[in-house]
């Protein structure tokens, strides 16, 4: 009980689950198939401590399975060597439900190539060169590449499973290793491409059994898997929705896209339309008890580590729940082993309220977890300390760099990452104390270290003073504060140039062992800052999340659906918020608001930035701000109002285009309304797509106008028209921009257009 004040202290820091109720993993190799054993029946005390142990599923059925995922998937960019000597690193992590077995390949595609100086004759026998090939650091292949292998070739590297298989360590790394010596002396040169969107690695593997741990959250609906093969996770809603669903619905998808970087796939659908192909996946249930089907058919069925007594009350083991608790629970898919389900849930408003907090922000500080999580109250969230995310001082162990050695000769790079909170800026006296160390070998090689603060240049020093021979092993530079971003994640890059090292008419070739320069762990940043009170202006669409994400939990942000809106555009809404979510730096617990059709009038709107999604005819609030906007719609319907073309066209019926508009709040200048929209349910998806894509980073305009497969855009603030390249985006298709001639005042010519067939919707799993 003397531990009893710190953990309060630690949890009143926290804005919410100031009394969590939670259960102490127990941990699971991956060789085991434990029984699933019985629930503890606890006694109560003020102590949060565990009501339930985390217990263990049987594993699945030993199936094989296999699968090859690209290198360029695991963001791998083309790898090029060259000889006598040269080298290339990358690394991969195993999907955390992966079990490695049987044979895992990697497979390389080769493009060999021999070079003779002009001035030399082939010899008749050239030496071949060597590739070596470690993986962590083992070497596992020697490859002999003779003269004759020039071309294209695919070599295929067995990754031993006494590594692969390790499932306490997720993450690898392969090394490749050039050496060519011996053709060097006889002035040759080989050089290797490999190209990662044509190499792969080849997995086997089991799957291993969801962990029914709420503290591993976002696991088991996220499990680090590359976004090829992509993670989904179904939003089960009520039959009737109320607001209080919807605004829980956002809340959560806003934490998952933070906790994933928004690589989880997400819809929603109602719980009483759920399809076969739907139970398949990951689900999570949002709803009060009683007004859940889904919900209340576990209940009924005794599938939930809780139970609903026949007085319908609420009890784990012996502890009975008090009706305004929060709940969150993870159980077993009942429809597929290798899924689960997870309900957020309460038997009042007040309880729902309170369990949107267990999975709408960062696990729990002090560990606790388990398959069940019961909130008694939540604190008020505090005032944000910025200095509490990133002192003012910090030093690279601070930021987790302890040990971070740069290998090699010749250009070598290292990076340290760090994040200045949102709404400050630097003071002209920030600054970099840079210590390291470093090996004779560079230092005899006349090296040089610079170092960039993104792409600004702030230092740089010979490793040795070419005037006394003294070491120099420390570096300061100032930070100019234009060159962080706040709110956003800042790369320091250490740039080591050992050049002077490689001399290819000697042929020498340099482990890369013996060539490296060691950043301290006590280096510091001396980051002063002030607020940042310069009045906010709403952005361009290409600056999009902003001005959205400028408060890390999103509390300012109201969501506007449609009157009704259908499960399109609820999983447009959760496609939105997981963006958002991930746009942010801090761990927060989130908190948007949502409403249907229009901003509730008892709310202060100038609190506010606002996004409205749907066609006007859906959407109250869009029809009741269409007068304001830069591209109106008709007054009946959702065509087009053409306010921007010099020529006025009578488009067909059936024209779909999606329309992004981004204004001042009326009102409140200081606030952005954000209107996603479009002729059809054809545009408003390609609206959302245009905003989660980060297709409109490029397109400096106020209005964007969307297809499938272009954008067009127009600044009407300035009445300026662009006309940019095509962008590239995540997907093989065309993008660009044309032009918008400005409005006037004259009669203008009608023309009758016939566009290109706008494509029928795709149908979704999701149902409505």
């Amino acid at each position: 009980m003397k531990k009893l004040p710190f953990l309060l202290a630690i949890l009143a820091a926290f804005s919410a689950m100031a009394l969590v109720w939670a259960v102490p993993p127990a941990r699971l190799s991956a060789l085991q198939n434990p029984p699933t054993a019985t629930p503890i029946t606890p006694t109560l005390t003020p102590t949060p401590r565990s009501l339930l142990t985390a217990q263990p599923t049987a594993l699945p059925e030993p199936v094989l399975l296999a699968q090859s995922i690209s290198l360029a998937a695991f963001n791998v960019r083309d790898i090029e060597l060259s000889t006598p000597q040269s080298a290339s690193r990358f690394s991969f992590r195993v999907p955390d439900n992966w079990l490695a077995s049987g044979a895992n390949i990697l497979q390389l595609d080769l493009d060999y190539a021999l070079i003779v100086a002009a001035e030399m004759a082939t010899p008749v026998a050239p030496p071949p060169v060597v590739l070596r090939v470690r993986l962590d650091n083992v070497p596992i292949a020697t490859i002999n590449l003779p003269a004759s292998a020039t071309g294209r070739r695919l070599i295929e590297v067995p990754l031993p499973v006494e590594i692969m298989g390790d499932a306490t360590q997720r993450d690898h790394n392969i090394q490749l290793i050039l050496d060519g010596r011996d053709q060097c002396l006889q002035g040759l040169e080989s050089r290797l491409r490999i190209a990662a969107a044509t190499s792969a690695i080849a997995f086997q593997y089991r799957l291993l059994p969801p962990p029914l741990d709420l503290s591993l959250y976002p696991r088991p609906f996220y499990n680090s898997t590359p976004a090829v093969l992509g993670e989904t996770v179904v939003f089960v809603l009520p039959a009737q929705p109320e607001a209080l669903d919807y605004e829980a619905a956002a809340s959560l998808a806003a934490a998952l896209g933070a906790l994933t970087r928004n690589r989880l796939r997400m819809y929603a659908v109602r719980a009483d339309a759920l399809t076969d192909a739907d139970r398949q996946l990951n689900q999570l249930w949002i709803g009060q008890i009683g007004k859940h089907a889904a919900i209340d058919a576990a209940y009924a069925a005794g599938r939930f580590p809780t139970r609903l007594n026949a007085d319908g009350s609420l009890s784990v083991g012996s502890t009975r729940i008090a009706p305004d608790d929060g709940l969150a629970q993870i159980i077993l898919n009942p429809n597929n082993p290798n899924t689960a389900i997870i309900a957020v849930t309460a038997q009042t408003a007040e309880g729902f309220r309170k369990a949107i907090q267990v999975l709408s922000g960062p696990p729990s500080v002090i560990g606790l977890g388990g398959p069940v999580a019961l909130v008694s109250q939540v604190n008020e969230a505090p005032t944000a300390d910025r200095d509490a995310v990133l002192a003012e001082r910090v030093t690279f162990a601070d930021l987790g760099y302890i040990n971070a050695p740069i290998y090699g000769a010749g250009l070598q790079f290292g990076e340290i990452v760090f994040t200045l909170p949102e709404g400050v800026v630097l003071t002209d006296d920030a600054m970099l104390d840079l210590r390291f160390d470093y090996s004779d070998t560079l230092a005899e090689a006349n090296a040089t270290l610079t170092v960039f603060m993104n792409d600004t240049p702030l230092n740089s020093t010979f490793l040795r003073n070419p005037r006394t021979g003294e070491r120099i092993t420390q570096l300061k530079a100032r930070i100019p504060p234009f060159s962080v971003i706040s709110g956003a994640q800042n790369t320091l890059i250490l740039q080591v140039d050992s050049s002077g090292l490689v001399d290819t008419r000697a042929c020498e070739i340099l482990p890369n062992v013996i060539v490296w320069l060691l950043p301290r762990p006590e280096s510091a940043f001396y980051l002063p800052r002030r607020p940042d009170d310069s009045p906010v202006r709403v952005p361009l669409l290409s600056g999009f999340p902003s001005p959205f994400n400028r408060l890390s939990d999103l509390r300012d942000v109201w969501f506007v659906l449609p009157e009704s809106p259908n499960a399109e555009a609820i999983g447009q809404m959760l496609r939105l918020m997981a963006f958002l979510g991930s746009s942010v730096t801090t761990k927060t617990r989130f908190v948007p608001r949502v409403s249907l059709g229009d901003v509730p009038p008892e709310v202060d709107r100038s609190a506010y930035h606002i996004i409205a999604l749907g066609r006007p005819s859906r959407n109250a609030f869009i029809r009741a701000h269409n007068a304001l906007l830069p591209q109106p719609f008709q007054a009946e319907g959702d065509a087009l109002q053409q306010v921007l073309d010099s020529v006025v066209y009578r488009l067909p019926p059936g024209y779909d285009i999606g329309v992004l508009q981004l204004i001042a709040a009326p009102g409140s200048p200081q606030r952005a309304l954000l209107i996603i929209s479009g002729t059809g349910d054809v545009g408003v998806e390609s609206a959302v797509r245009a905003l989660v894509e980060r297709r409109t980073v490029n397109l400096n305009g106020n209005v964007i106008y969307a297809s499938p497969t272009q954008l067009w855009t127009i600044n009407t603030r300035t009445r300026e028209t662009f006309s940019l390249q095509p962008t590239a985006t995540n997907e093989p298709r065309p993008l660009a921009t044309a032009a918008i001639g400005s409005s006037t005042a004259t009669p203008v010519p009608v023309f009758t257009v016939t566009p290109s067939r706008t494509p029928t919707p795709t149908p979704t799993v999701a149902s409505w």
